[in-house]
């Protein structure tokens, strides 16, 4: 279990180093535009997958 652990721990900072501006700019677009549909219909704001790397 703790060389998986490690091994994607190593992928997701190998991915935030290679291109971190790009997937912060993505992850942002995606809060805001689950926020706005949630706006509309009163829905709790999902949990994205990508939100647990930050």
């Amino acid at each position: 279990m703790k060389e998986r652990d490690s091994s994607k721990v190593s992928k997701i900072q190998n991915f935030e180093n290679f291109d971190k501006k790009l997937f912060l700019q993505k992850w942002t677009l995606c809060v805001l535009i689950d926020s706005h549909q949630s706006l509309k219909s009163n829905e709790s704001i999902p949990v994205l997958p990508g939100s647990t790397f930050l």
